[in-house]
């Protein structure tokens, strides 16, 4: 089944925060063993990697403000303990079914 396009748009959003994620580390993993003449242009790709970080974030924050149902199901799970934006959009992407099964 073909997800509907924003739900679309939302798993491939954290998808490439993924993988920003993935490059980042990679990157400041190179700090430690890289000599001091290479230094300056990791550090810009780490903030690079930064940038495009926050505005995936922002863009993630927007598609959910803009889906009244993503938005309470959202409050709903940051309101569990150690549940941030990032886990709860997460958990909406990969379970979106999440608070809508019963019993049956």
């Amino acid at each position: 089944m073909l997800k509907p396009e924003k739900l679309r748009d939302f798993s491939d959003l954290l998808v490439v925060r993924s993988q920003c994620l993935e490059m980042s580390t990679m990157q400041k993993n190179r700090l430690l063993r890289m000599p001091k003449s290479v230094l300056k242009p990791i550090q810009t790709i780490l903030n690079t990697i930064k940038k495009e970080l926050q505005g995936i974030d922002k863009q993630l924050d927007k598609l959910v403000n803009s889906v009244s149902e993503w938005r309470q199901r959202r409050d709903l799970l940051l309101s569990a303990k150690g549940v941030g934006n990032v886990l709860a959009y997460t958990l909406m992407s990969e379970l979106p079914e999440l608070g809508k099964l019963n019993r049956k």
